[in-house]
This record gives structure tokens, C-alpha cells and sequence, in this order.
């Protein structure tokens, strides 16, 4: 009898050191399952989407910060997979980082490849400006980092053709911008139209204070 108490006792012990183990190592693994489930679905409702991208975000907070691989493939899901999520918006910020700052030359390939198809989807945001010029400087702007990616890369028609949209839908631009359009229209070879542009600047920015080398640099031309 004493035996049979013992073997018992024994079996729970083990049992219970079992479950203990498997409560702490299931979690996580759970976790990584859920997210590769998410991530397997080929459309998300809104509630899966701000699931998935909250776990996404879990994963880079516990990870080495030198895993920009990690880092890169979680941002980049966080915006295919949950578009209609502020952590996408969040994510579009962070990796726009990433390409700009990470390496040793700034990735400008894949700042379009994610910045693109981010505002053709995106017209508001909490988060990031949707304007190329905000009026916090420090605030982060898609759209410039954008358009400097596009010059960086010599895609002024790329530039031109916004700003095309913007005048063709009756919006007047602002100094900045008039004098990107004109700059863009300039090097894209749309001469005449480019001097057409630089005269609305100087028209516009007459009276404007810190633009007496954009002012020099638009007489130039």
C-alpha cells in the first residue's frame, strides 16, 4: 500500500512539474503559431489585423536590436497584412528609419517600394504627416521622404507627375512646394513650365522670411 501512495504521489509530482513546464514554454510558442496563422489568412478583419500587428510589434520589443532582419520582415508584414491599423502607420515611420539610417548607404528602392503604396491607400493619419511640408519639422512626412528618395534616384518626372495631380484638382501650392514643382518640371525638361513655376515662388515668397537662397536659386533659373 505504501508503495501504491508512493508511485502516486511520484506520478502527480512529475504531472505537475509537467503542466508547470508546459505552461511556461507553451506561450510563446502559442504565440509565434498565432502570429503564423494571422499571417497565413489571405484577409483580416480589423480586430485580426490589430491582433496581429500588437504581436508583431511584442516580437520587435523582445528581440535583439540588431536583428534588423527580424525588425525589417515584421514592419513590412505589419503593413501588408494590417493596413487599416495605426501601428501601420507607426511601422511605415520605423522602417522608413531603418532604410534611411541602418546601412551604410540609405536603401531608396525600398523607401519607394513601402512609401508608395502607403499613400495611395493612406489620406489621414494620426500618426505621420500626410503632408510633404508640416508644420512641425520634426514631425515625419511620407511624402517628403518620398520625393527625396525620388531625387536621390534622379525621378524628378515621378515628382512633376504629383504635383501635376495637385494643380490639375485646383490646389495651389504652397512657396516650398511651387519651387519643388518648378525644380522637378526643370530637370525633367519642361523648361517653360518650369520658368512658369519658379516666377509663381518668387511671386509668392516675396514677403516670406529664411527663403533669400531659394529666391537667388529660382532668379538663376
Amino acid at each position: 500500500m505504501k508503495k501504491v501512495t508512493v508511485s502516486i504521489w511520484l506520478i502527480c509530482f512529475l504531472c505537475g512539474f509537467a503542466v508547470v513546464a508546459a505552461a511556461a514554454c507553451s506561450p510563446k510558442q502559442s504565440k509565434k503559431e498565432d502570429i503564423q496563422a494571422l499571417l497565413a489568412k489571405p484577409a483580416l478583419t480589423l480586430e485580426e489585423q490589430k491582433t496581429l500587428a500588437t504581436a508583431l510589434f511584442q516580437e520587435m520589443v523582445d528581440a535583439d536590436e540588431d536583428n534588423l532582419e527580424l525588425f525589417e520582415r515584421n514592419y513590412k508584414a505589419v503593413l501588408e497584412k494590417c493596413p487599416d491599423t495605426t501601428q501601420a502607420h507607426t511601422a511605415v515611420w520605423r522602417l522608413s528609419n531603418l532604410y534611411s539610417l541602418a546601412y551604410d548607404e540609405p536603401q531608396h528602392e525600398k523607401l519607394i517600394a513601402i512609401l508608395e503604396p502607403f499613400l495611395e491607400r493612406t489620406t489621414e493619419s494620426s500618426v505621420v504627416s500626410m503632408k510633404k511640408y508640416p508644420e512641425e519639422m520634426l514631425v515625419f512626412s511620407p511624402l517628403a521622404k518620398l520625393h527625396l528618395s525620388y531625387t536621390e534616384l534622379g525621378m524628378f518626372d515621378k515628382i512633376a507627375a504629383y504635383y501635376d495631380k495637385v494643380t490639375a484638382e485646383g490646389q495651389t501650392p504652397g512657396a516650398y512646394d511651387c519651387f519643388d514643382y518648378a525644380d522637378a518640371l526643370d530637370n525633367s525638361d519642361r523648361k517653360d513650365e518650369a520658368v512658369r513655376w519658379f516666377k509663381e515662388f518668387l511671386k509668392i515668397s516675396e514677403n516670406e522670411e529664411g527663403m533669400e537662397f531659394m529666391r537667388e536659386i529660382a532668379q538663376d533659373r
